[in-house]
């Protein structure tokens, strides 16, 4: 009898490693995201953008941040706000938060690259002529949250879905700004400026690359909008 009990024990025994195995593959397709994976995600994205780099060759006008960053940090730095996951036999549910800070050069370049270009445009450049404008920006929208959460069903095959959300910071933006002679300051004064940036969600996509891809050129998007508004507000002060 003993004997018979342990034979009709194997296939159980080996059907619950094999849930195992699958639940493992499935894991680790399609777990929580981590922080590194972020992080490199911005720095891939930002590594082909054109934009960074651009310098202002005649100084007319010229951008800087209250607090300064370089392209010698980290392109960004990503925390684990929190993170849960539910695994059952054949079906398990995860959610995710984390918290992105992008490094403020790169919106710094893109803000100054498409100032320079709309400047040029609208005619400020022009007005400038013999003098320089300094402008020093406070709080420049470089953070954003990176929300998910998904399911996922298999038994022969699988089925899931995985809902994503990248949602920014939204701070007051302060421009401070000084139009110099030489050493002599003309005129000063502060702007306010909106950010137009929004939550970003993407339910067609089922790579969450493509998806904070997709988030990152609507905030380039905003940054240049930012950079067109403080010229037209320029222009109207100036």
């Amino acid at each position: 009898m003993p004997l018979i009990q342990i034979r009709n024990t194997v296939p159980n025994f080996n059907a619950i490693k094999i849930a195992a195995f699958f639940l493992l593959i499935s894991l680790f397709m399609t777990g929580c995201v981590s922080p590194a994976k972020i992080n490199s995600w911005v720095t891939s994205y930002y590594e082909q953008n054109e934009t960074l780099g651009i310098k202002n060759s005649k100084n007319v006008i010229v951008v800087k941040s209250s607090t300064p960053a370089t392209s010698d940090d980290n392109m960004a730095s990503t925390e684990k706000d929190k993170s849960s996951m539910l695994p059952l036999v054949f079906y398990y549910t995860w959610k995710q938060g984390d918290f992105c800070a992008v490094n403020e050069y790169v919106p710094l370049q893109i803000f100054n690259a498409n100032m320079l270009s709309f400047a040029n445009k609208k005619g400020l450049q022009k007005k400038l002529t013999g003098k320089k404008l300094e402008l020093t920006i406070s709080n420049i929208p470089h953070l954003f949250y990176y929300n998910e959460k998904g399911w996922m069903f298999w038994l022969i095959f699988h089925v899931g879905q995985s809902d994503i959300s990248i949602s920014p910071t939204i701070k007051p933006i302060n421009v401070k700004y000084r139009l110099l002679q030489g050493t002599t300051a003309l005129q000063s004064g502060d702007i306010s400026l909106v950010s137009s940036d929004s939550t970003f969600r993407d339910k067609s996509s089922h790579s969450a690359q493509k998806t904070t891809a997709k988030y990152l050129n609507q905030y380039d998007l905003s940054i240049k909008k930012l950079s067109e508004d403080c010229v037209d507000s320029l222009l109207n002060r100036l």
